[in-house]
């Protein structure tokens, strides 16, 4: 009596339909593997940015709360560039807009902070309320001087700025340059009262984030 062939598949023809399942599927699901992949790196962009623009947003309540006083100048931005530092600008605001976080009209500091082993401070973007500043400007006579040394809000030595006294406004930020329109060009520096336009820029690892305002003329 004559046996059939049994219907049973062998074990290589099991690996075989398998590896072909295997190599269909990864087919298919690559290009989705893919647009996952790029929603993502497109999810941490736009959080990056909107991290930027809301210090940006930040800084410039802080310059559209500007008090003018009679004293000193109420907005100074103070251009610099070291080492570890391209732009190593700062911002100093005479603003009322501290009221919201309980304090009389302050002055108000921006600049970067670098952390590195030895300060053991966190890089990023600082923010400063100096509290303890005067809001007229003061005489100092010192030893010596024929003159006495007049003393403002705006004479604020940056350097001495630890960043535990201040607030991280943006973690990592690492520049900070600002330049304002004197009316015919943008120029880097200023000591006055409030400009008709500024310009703020945030870098962050080679990558820098812009942004300008123009301000309504005070009158």
């Amino acid at each position: 009596m004559k046996c059939g062939r049994s219907a049973a598949f062998t074990l290589i023809e099991i690996m075989l339909a398998v590896s072909l399942a295997g190599i269909i599927a990864a087919t298919a699901l690559a290009p989705l593997v893919f647009t996952v992949s790029s929603l993502g790196d497109a999810q941490k962009e736009w959080n990056k940015k909107n991290k930027e623009r809301a210090a940006a947003d930040r800084i410039f309540r802080d310059v559209r709360n500007l008090v003018e006083n009679p004293s000193f100048s109420s907005l100074k931005i103070i251009h610099k560039e070291g080492l570890a530092v391209q732009n190593d600008d700062r911002l100093l605001v005479w603003t009322g807009a501290s009221a919201k976080e309980g304090f009389p009209v302050s002055l108000v500091v921006y600049k970067v902070v670098v952390g590195t082993a030895l300060n053991g401070e966190k890089t990023g973007l600082y923010r400063w309320i100096i509290k303890s500043m005067p809001s007229k400007a003061q005489d100092d006579v010192k030893s010596g001087d024929k003159a006495p040394v007049r003393e403002t809000p705006m004479d604020l030595d940056t350097e001495t700025l630890k960043a535990k006294d201040g607030r991280l406004i943006l973690d990592g930020a690492d520049g900070l340059s600002f330049s304002v329109w004197n009316g015919s060009e943008w120029v880097r520096e200023h000591d006055g009262a409030l400009p008709q336009a500024m310009r703020t820029e945030i870098g962050e690892k080679g990558k820098n984030f812009s942004h300008e305002e123009w301000f309504p003329a005070i009158q």
